[in-house]
């Protein structure tokens, strides 16, 4: 199937608990363990809007078409939140 983009809902508004990033890869077999997701190059990466979006509280991402033409999985990795950096770790 081909993928034009990936609707993300981090629970609307500002909660300090939301996800700040996303990693996402395509069409890996058998996954990808936590291990791996620093030394594994991820397809696309985005850094995830805070706000409520058409107050459903999910926003929609665009894909590189050119890596999400041909997918038969997806595998996405949510790293950090918004308080863990306001704590001061990146």
């Amino acid at each position: 199937m081909r993928v034009k983009s990936i609707l993300i809902g981090t629970g609307g508004g500002r909660a300090p608990e939301a996800p700040r990033r996303v990693k996402v890869w395509v069409n890996r077999v058998d996954g990808i363990e936590f291990d791996e997701v620093e030394a594994v190059v991820p397809d696309q990466e985005w850094e995830l809007l805070e706000g409520d979006a058409g107050g459903r509280g999910a926003t929609e991402y665009p894909v590189r078409m050119s890596r999400f033409g041909n997918v038969s999985s997806v595998t996405m990795f949510f790293v950090r939140t918004f308080r863990w950096c306001e704590l001061g770790r990146s």
